[in-house]
């Protein structure tokens, strides 16, 4: 005989019901948001860019079986190839409209139309320090892939990073690095050699390889592979930590507007500066034996009145030391902080300091592809 359903099992019932439903169209509402796009900041997206048919930004440390495609394509059309490595800012857009494009795409197109022989690349790192350049550069050199030039892009706050994250720490296994001989400190750093530095270092949990966790990864996988909607839950959680983190950044704005002064973050400790700078050297000397070209550039960075986001002084006196360098050794500079205009950081009243519109995207593709014209004139000169 079947037991008869009290109120409250019913109520239950439908408050599951409900529940799912409206977990099931939360989710459905979402589909369109990239957790990723929410880690760049409220106002800003990730943009991938396509060139003559082949892509030419890889982030995340993500494709790089296709960078390698289109790397070795570019070189069977004896094009001279750009490799361009930066943070963010090379394929993030602020306030961002549908058609927009990110200025690798931009460089591209414009070595095009001066029937120039140079393709750019662009792989990009969410805030991507110098190691985690070293390891991607020596990757594609390790997979014969050189290219003529080496554009990177410096942000100051990105000496700060500590470590190498796992899915770019995954593209050195193959290299000869044991111990990091013959590439110093920054050889050895790929191994995390960091003193307790590297990024990817987890704490265990107090559930780890117990039987209630086994038992929770068995619910979890079945929920998953009977229910799809529910394997996109942690997109839908990143949507609602994303909207509670605009809603608290449109207070700081109004904070900020009432006169409060701008946040500034701690200085770069010296172990961390010094621990990038070693990669730098490695990245170097290896350009310099290889007879790549290196083109490094201080980020553009906004111009806002008031305090400066770093300490200013510790600012200028590590770029001042790179331009320097620069100098004595035959590399190429430049100084864009100020290339791009405060309207172009702006959303509305909102600054976003890493990220900028497409017009800022579009100064900076003229910047280096301008610099690399003169280089290549002085170079054409100086064969003559």
């Amino acid at each position: 005989m079947m037991k008869t359903l009290k109120a409250r099992d019913i109520a239950i019932l439908l408050g599951l019901f409900l529940g799912g439903g409206l977990f099931a169209l939360s989710v459905h509402q979402t589909a369109d948001f990239s957790p990723e796009d929410a880690a760049l900041g409220p106002f800003t997206v990730a943009r991938d860019a396509v060139f003559e048919g082949l892509p030419v930004i890889f982030r995340n440390g993500d494709g790089m079986g296709k960078a390698r495609e289109v790397f070795r394509s570019r070189l069977q059309e004896r094009k001279q190839l750009a490799l361009w490595l930066g943070a963010s800012h090379l394929y993030s857009i602020n306030n961002y409209h549908p058609g927009e494009e990110i200025a690798v795409y931009h460089a591209n197109k414009k070595a095009r139309e001066r029937s120039s022989p140079i393709s750019y690349l662009g792989i990009g790192l969410p805030n991507g320090n110098l190691n985690e350049f070293l390891a991607i550069f020596l990757h594609l050199r390790e997979a014969g892939l050189l290219p003529t030039w080496l554009i990177i892009g410096v942000v100051y706050d990105d000496l700060r990073e500590p470590g190498i994250r796992p899915k770019v720490r995954k593209l050195a296994p193959g290299l000869d690095l044991a111990g990091g001989k013959g590439l110093g400190v920054g050889g050895g750093n790929l191994h995390g050699k960091t003193d307790g530095l590297e990024r990817d270092r987890e704490k265990g949990s107090a559930i780890e390889d117990t039987p209630q966790e086994r038992l929770e990864k068995l619910v979890v996988g079945e929920l998953e592979k009977g229910w799809v909607t529910f394997a996109s839950r942690h997109r839908l959680s990143a949507f609602i930590n994303w909207k509670l983190r605009t809603h608290i950044f449109s207070v700081g704005e109004a904070f900020r507007k009432m006169g409060n002064p701008a946040k500034r973050v701690p200085p770069v400790p010296l172990d961390l500066k010094q621990w990038n700078e070693g990669a730098l050297d490695e990245i170097l000397r290896i350009a310099r034996e290889d007879e790549i070209e290196v083109v490094l550039y201080k980020a553009p960075h906004p111009q806002v009145a008031g305090p400066f986001y770093h300490i200013r002084k510790r600012y200028d006196g590590f770029f001042e030391q790179l331009e320097n360098r620069c100098g004595s050794e035959g590399i190429h500079y430049l100084d864009i902080e100020t290339l791009v205009p405060l309207e172009y950081w702006m959303f509305g009243t909102a600054i976003d300091p890493w990220h900028f519109q497409e017009k800022g995207h579009r100064l900076l593709a003229e910047a280096i592809d301008s610099a690399m014209q003169n280089i290549e004139e002085k170079d054409k000169n100086a064969l003559q």
